[in-house]
């Protein structure tokens, strides 16, 4: 079952996890909204959903 508040480092629709972002040069995009989000210390490496869908978008990112 979906929660409210995944982190995006695990949604498909993100443009870069933390752990791909190399630098701050380069911002997370929620690429279904086309939105900016944010991370924070949450959790450790945590990407903050989109206000648009607040994680209710959330989709688990394929396994590399």
């Amino acid at each position: 079952m979906k929660t409210v508040n995944e982190n995006c480092n695990d949604c498909k629709h993100i443009n870069m996890t933390e752990e791909e972002q190399k630098d701050n040069s380069k911002c997370h995009i929620c690429l279904k909204h086309n939105v900016r989000v944010i991370h924070g210390c949450k959790k450790g490496n945590y990407i903050y959903p989109c206000l648009k869908c607040n994680g209710n978008d959330f989709e688990e990112r394929e396994a590399v």
